[in-house]
């Protein structure tokens, strides 16, 4: 089965909060059981930094940052590398 054509984008957010293991698994747990969240991935040479990839015609960048804070998380939007 062809599935639909999708707006894939990719969101680099800081979280504030330090998690261990567990706590990390179950936020990307938690992330991608939403409609149109695909993926959730901490950084492990940035332990602040969390990667998600999202259909852009399902969610907005900025609800990401508020779905974080419904799990008790503090988020912005990373800072570009240079």
């Amino acid at each position: 089965m062809w599935e639909e054509r999708q707006n894939l984008r990719t969101a680099n957010v800081e979280v504030r909060e330090r998690l261990n293991g567990p706590e990390r698994n179950w936020v990307i747990g938690r992330l991608v059981a939403q409609k149109g969240i695909s993926g959730a991935l901490w950084r492990p040479e940035q332990p602040s930094r969390l990667t998600v990839d999202y259909d852009a015609d399902v969610v907005k960048g900025a609800e990401l940052l508020d779905v974080l804070q419904v799990y008790g998380l503090h988020a912005r939007p990373a800072r570009i590398e240079t």
